[in-house]
């Protein structure tokens, strides 16, 4: 019996023909109920249900930015990536709900689809009411509206979501995608990965160095954006701290991240960084793989103001 990312029992079968040995096992908001787990699986890539498909089973990985709403920017910017349900994967970086128009509809539409996910903080906001830890009436107009606007099945969907994914290496054998360069809606970038064969793991927000994954805080991978010169991951920069991204230097390892839309996409040789604030007005961007091509599509509006007045935004050019 193997545990599935969504903590649901699969049988597998005894039709073995080939061995995988991967590490699906991933920090679930409740740790009691969804331990870690190690787990080596040998069975035949077939008979694999789709969210634990080889990745080479994929034509392509589509890995989206902080989506904050903005179902409209969403559906677009998976059109003109060519997404296709049934062949490419897709996973989204968290922090699907708030500030935008319309949380509560990307949640639904990637629990439909099948989507994969890890938790942002914003996320975990609406879990925190759910479960009496926070005030509905403490929470901004549109946090309030995607809370009223889920469902059951939507909110069993957020709270098995994980803290991080590991991908593993994405590889393919499909030929580059080709974008069109006079399309007026898309901006283009390339990612610079040391490794193109690394391991890609996706979180939130920030992972401590020389920490094992199942080790890592769970609000910091939510919530991090820095790190102190004593190797402490910290929310806000504070002095003699740095992006935590500088210290991240493990060549086995890619990581693919958002929350800090006010850096911006930030290509960096062992990560990228993907929130470039669509809710304010920015971009909302994808890294695509096994191209390491970054595409952004333009933000329709300004859903919603930045905190700081003045704040601008790191964008491809």
């Amino acid at each position: 019996i193997h545990r599935d990312l969504k903590g649901g029992n699969i049988l597998l079968t005894d039709k073995v023909s080939s061995g995988i040995n991967a590490e699906y096992g991933v920090q679930k908001r409740n740790s009691d109920r969804y331990p870690f787990i190690n787990i080596q699986l040998i069975l035949s890539t077939p008979f694999l249900p789709p969210s634990l498909r080889m990745e080479s089973q994929f034509r392509k990985t589509i890995i989206v930015g902080d989506v904050h709403g903005c179902l409209d920017e969403f559906l677009l910017l998976l059109k003109k990536c060519n997404y296709k349900r049934e062949l490419d994967q897709l996973v989204l970086v968290g922090d699907l709900v708030g500030k935008g128009k319309y949380g509560y509809d990307v949640v639904k539409w990637a629990r439909e689809n099948n989507a994969k996910c890890v938790l942002g903080n914003h996320d975990e906001v609406l879990l925190d009411v759910r479960n009496g830890e926070r005030p509905l009436g403490g929470l901004s107009d549109t946090h309030r509206r995607d809370y009223s606007n889920l469902n059951e099945e939507d909110f069993v969907w957020l709270e098995n979501l994980p803290y991080y994914l590991e991908l593993g290496p994405v590889t393919s054998q499909q030929t580059e995608t080709l974008y069109d360069k006079n399309d007026s809606d898309l901006i283009l970038a390339k990612a610079t990965p040391f490794n193109p064969n690394a391991n890609i793991i996706v979180v939130h927000a920030a992972l401590k160095p020389g920490v094992p994954l199942s080790e890592q805080s769970k609000r910091m991978m939510t919530r991090a954006r820095n790190i102190t010169s004593k190797g402490d991951l910290v929310e806000e920069s504070v002095p003699d701290s740095v992006p935590w991204v500088t210290k991240w230097t493990d060549e086995h390892s890619h990581v693919v991240f958002g929350h800090d839309a006010v850096r911006g996409l930030q290509i960096n040789p062992y990560s990228t960084g993907l929130d470039t604030g669509c809710c304010y007005g920015g971009l909302l961007s994808a890294l695509v793989l096994p191209d390491w091509e970054i595409v952004s599509i333009r933000a329709k509006e300004m859903y919603s103001k930045p905190n700081k007045p003045g704040t601008t935004f790191n964008v491809p050019a």
